[in-house]
């Protein structure tokens, strides 16, 4: 479990993407915030067990929560390490 990342986009909008591993479980959780509003977090309901799955439920949450329509100078997908 050790090797894996959490993961962060950056969209437009100072919102943030994020993907972090579920210790002991195998699965990814989803979520969005604001960098102004770190508080202010949008989860997903349930896990994932894709990593791609996860961020595109990422993505979109970043999209409903926060008005969002991602353009060509949102960030790529980066790993970070835990």
């Amino acid at each position: 479990m050790n090797t894996l990342r959490t993961w962060r986009r950056h969209h437009v909008g100072d919102i943030i993407a994020e993907v972090k591993p579920v210790e002991g479980i195998g699965t990814w959780e989803a979520s969005a915030w604001l960098v102004a509003k770190p508080s202010k977090v949008e989860r997903a309901p349930r896990s994932f067990s894709m990593l791609t799955e996860a961020q595109s439920v990422a993505d979109a949450l970043a999209t409903t929560a926060f008005d969002h329509q991602c353009a060509p100078t949102c960030g790529k997908w980066l790993a970070r390490a835990r």
